[in-house]
């Protein structure tokens, strides 16, 4: 069960992954960055996912799991529109 999750949350991250990447020339153009701008903004969307994955293990770790849900949810939440957005 475990390592079925851990798996699905891989996959959501490499999926989201490859939607910024697809869609990181239309963000430089309409926020004006160079290429140190656009690194900038896959660091801390990469990093905000990274974060909910911790969080979502460490209220595993505690065995609470409606905040557990809560968490995976944020994660299905945020993850859900980044196919939508080239």
């Amino acid at each position: 069960m475990t390592l079925g999750v851990l798996a699905l949350f891989s996959l959501l991250l490499t999926l989201d992954d490859t939607a910024l990447s697809v869609t990181l020339p239309s963000i430089g153009r309409n926020l004006g960055l160079g290429l140190s701008g656009l690194e900038w903004v896959v660091n801390a969307y990469t990093l905000a996912l990274a974060a909910l994955l911790l969080a979502s293990h460490a209220t595993d770790a505690a065995a609470d799991r409606a905040l557990q849900r809560v968490v995976s949810d944020c994660l299905g939440v945020s993850a859900a529109p980044a196919p939508c957005a080239a």
